[in-house]
């Protein structure tokens, strides 16, 4: 199975309200990196849980 080309698009973020870079996978048409995740993203206290704001068109926040 070939993998499908990762294209670099341009989003608007809903936190920084501003453009951002991120990679789409052109195959499942979707967003799967973010070029700012490490301005926005957040690690619960002693876990490694990595906890993006909800609304992130990238990195689906978990519901609850």
């Amino acid at each position: 199975m070939r993998r499908s080309p990762l294209l670099t698009v341009q989003v608007l973020c809903p936190h920084f309200e501003r453009p951002v870079y991120a990679r789409k996978n052109e195959a499942a048409d979707k967003l799967v990196d973010c070029g700012s995740k490490e301005e926005c993203a957040k690690t619960e206290p002693g876990t490694t849980i990595v906890v993006y704001p909800r609304g992130c068109p990238v990195f689906r926040a978990s519901a609850g």
